[in-house]
């Protein structure tokens, strides 16, 4: 995990940015998915599982924009989803499967490419991130809320742009 200037004192930064390693690179290069995260509080989560919960929902965007695209079935995301994120996923899913030009648009045989992360942890209970993805020469836009249920963290919102 890369420190930036915010704090250096371990556990206690409020703000924190780090780098997931991306398996797509152009013309060899490797490149890196940055992921910056704010807590209100460093008494909520440790840095490490603000960390944990920032690659769970990019690793989600990109799933669901599958989904979405008709390259995965939706069940895939039944233990990580509301039933009402699902259904709003489905219906976009819809709308886009009745408009060839949309299909089009999302490039339904390239992969999803995230580009970047800004999550804020509000409390030991929820997670909010902006995600940004690239599909083909198109650039997409996920907003995404994690709530704790009981021991593991649900996805209650899920929108693209």
């Amino acid at each position: 995990m890369e420190q930036d200037n915010d704090n250096n004192d371990g556990d206690k930064r409020i703000n924190f940015t780090f780098t997931m390693p991306s398996l797509y690179g152009a013309d060899g290069q490797n490149r890196a998915v940055k992921m910056r995260v704010c807590r209100v509080s460093h008494h909520d989560l440790s840095a490490g599982e603000c960390a944990d919960l920032a690659t769970r929902s990019c690793h989600l965007a990109c799933i669901a924009a599958d989904v979405v695209r008709g390259r995965l079935r939706p069940q895939i995301l039944d233990n990580r989803l509301t039933e009402k994120s699902i259904d709003r996923l489905m219906f976009l899913s819809a709308l886009l499967d009745t408009d060839k030009d949309a299909r089009d648009a999302l490039h339904r045989h390239l992969p999803v490419v995230p580009q970047y992360l800004f999550g804020t942890l509000l409390s030991t209970e929820c997670f909010d991130a902006c995600i940004g993805l690239s599909i083909g020469y198109e650039d997409y836009y996920v907003s995404l809320v994690l709530r704790r249920k009981g021991s593991r963290w649900l996805c209650t919102m899920l929108d693209f742009g």
